[in-house]
């Protein structure tokens, strides 16, 4: 459950983001955003990989993920942000090859969880940049976010 009650002199109150868990809000934050999709890639056939990324995202410096993907196979890579905390978060997710080209971008405007599909041309390693998208970040909102990262295949 995203949202923690806090019992305090009998009067009921949502408990802030600094008065949970940082591990429960980021867990919480997966399950959000594996169900909004789980059921539907689990119809089309994708595999959610083990190797998924939960932690604090920062507006200033993108988390940046290496993944090996292969010719032939779908990917769909999502990520999310607590909405809880954050209210919408503008967020984005970009495939680089290598050499640093970057192959595929996918944002969204202060909704969560973002989704991005790709099929590599070639088997190899690619560069997942992850962040709280510049281009539409809002001065009102904080820097950081609790957020998570999924990948899934077939």
């Amino acid at each position: 459950m995203l949202v923690m009650v806090v019992g305090m002199a009998g009067l009921m109150r949502v408990a802030t983001a600094e008065e949970r868990e940082p591990q429960t809000i980021i867990d919480d934050t997966c399950v959000l955003a594996l169900r909004s999709i789980d059921r539907e890639l689990k119809q089309e056939g994708y595999t959610l990989r083990a190797d998924n990324w939960t932690g604090l995202l920062d507006a200033n410096e993108p988390q940046l993920v290496q993944s090996q993907m292969f010719n032939g196979h779908e990917y769909v890579l999502v990520l999310a942000a607590d909405p809880v905390q954050r209210g919408g978060v503008p967020l984005m997710i970009q495939v680089a090859d290598r050499s640093g080209k970057v192959l595929a971008t996918a944002r969204t405007e202060g909704r969560s969880p973002v989704v991005l599909q790709f099929s590599p041309e070639r088997t190899g390693s690619y560069l997942l940049v992850l962040r709280i998208d510049p281009a539409n970040a809002d001065a009102d909102q904080p820097a950081r976010a609790l957020s998570a990262f999924m990948v899934a295949y077939r």
